[in-house]
């Protein structure tokens, strides 16, 4: 079910969860083809919110593995997503904002992701159930 907030429309309701996450730069290719870890600020099964130390282009391919947290053993997700934002932080020097829209995926690691964001949704919900009761 898609989310409005203001005038910003999203593709799927977000989480505040801080799943951790693997990032590298797959198109255009870079000198280095290192990992750049992280965790998310906020997740959902059609992006990603995370700060990192490197600067991406708009557009630019990236790879990102998601680590599951309540699945730790099979719970590797990998995904590429397409970069739709990213700006400096304010408040921190070297540091931006990305913001990832997911394209492809391995199927065998969507079931796992979407079911961890289906179980974070539902505990959302109910405590949001809670707090109008």
């Amino acid at each position: 079910m898609p989310e409005e907030q203001g005038s910003d429309k999203r593709r799927a309701t977000r989480i505040k969860r801080h799943f951790l996450l693997k990032i590298r730069q797959t198109n255009p290719p870079t000198i280095s083809q290192n990992w750049d870890i992280t965790t998310a600020r906020n997740i959902s099964k059609a992006g990603i919110l995370f700060f990192s130390s490197n600067h991406y282009d708009i557009g630019a391919e990236l790879e990102v593995s998601v680590t599951n947290p309540v699945r730790w053993k099979d719970g590797q997700s990998r995904f590429h997503g397409i970069v739709n934002r990213c700006q400096p932080v304010k408040s921190m020097e070297n540091m931006y904002e990305v913001a990832v829209d997911l394209t492809r995926v391995e199927e065998e690691g969507k079931k796992y992701f979407d079911e961890a964001i289906d179980y974070f949704l539902q505990r959302k919900t109910i405590k949001e159930e809670r707090e109008t009761d």
